[in-house]
């Protein structure tokens, strides 16, 4: 169409597209300009990422060594997975752990000579019940006492629901007042600060779940009408009623 001496007016107009972006086309390289110019904020860093995966260090002992560096640096979450993608890309592995196989008298190593439990495989020994070998939970009680009383906890709360049995409520916050973790006690205070509806909630068989959400559907309907129909449309919308019972279209447009 340039060839053809169409005017950038013409071609945007024909094409859909802003004059600028003709304009561009017309005086720069096509190829350049598909290219992305997307820079992450770790680009700068990445030769010394990579020298870091190099030398077996962790993702966030790298990470460490950035921030005393360099002051503003991004947040974790995006560094761990710029440099997992960047170790992916040049063919390096990543080390998840700090543990530094020892050395055997022959000068091998082996590649893992320690035994690890991942803190989900906790999470799901608490709430699911997850077996776990003898030796990690004996590790986990003696490193962590809080956990059994976790627990415990767990289990009795999920009889509450069980039995619908208030009185286990009760001993429940009860129970949780009488130990000396903070966290336990914060909830147990909060129970008791809504404690009818969450005795209801125990009693009952009803349910308000079913509610959850309409009103941000409601508004989203109502947003996406606004300044154009009246609320007849609004209240088919919403009851879901056929648009061959609507008797005239004034009575919906505004």
């Amino acid at each position: 169409m340039l060839d053809a001496h169409y005017s950038h007016r013409q071609i945007a107009k024909a094409l859909k597209v802003s004059r600028n972006t003709i304009a561009k086309i017309a005086c720069g390289n096509i190829e350049n300009l598909c290219q992305s110019s997307y820079q992450s904020i770790w680009d700068p860093f990445s030769d010394e990422m990579l020298d870091g995966i190099r030398t077996g260090k962790t993702g966030k002992e790298i990470y460490i060594e950035l921030a005393k560096r360099y002051k503003t640096i991004g947040k974790m979450t995006s560094f761990y997975k710029y440099i997992a993608q960047l170790a992916e890309d040049a063919g390096l592995k990543l080390e998840r752990y700090h543990h530094r196989p020892i050395p055997l008298p022959d000068g091998t190593t082996i590649p893992q000579d320690f035994d690890c439990i991942k803190r989900n495989g906790v999470l799901q020994y608490l709430w699911n019940g997850l077996e776990i070998s003898q030796s990690h939970l004996d590790y986990l009680y003696r490193k962590y006492p809080i956990i059994p009383v976790l627990r415990k906890r767990i289990l009795e709360f999920r009889e509450i629901f069980r039995w619908k049995n208030p009185y286990l409520l009760f001993l429940f916050i009860d129970n949780c007042k009488e130990g000396d973790n903070v966290k336990l006690s914060r909830f147990a205070d909060g129970l008791n600060q809504d404690l009818e509806a969450v005795l209801n909630a125990v009693v009952s068989d009803l349910s308000n779940g079913f509610v959850e959400g309409i009103n941000n559907k409601i508004k989203m309907v109502k947003r996406v009408m606004y300044g154009r129909c009246k609320l007849p449309l609004l209240k088919a919308k919403l009851i879901g009623r056929r648009w061959d019972e609507v008797t005239s279209i004034t009575d919906f447009c505004g």
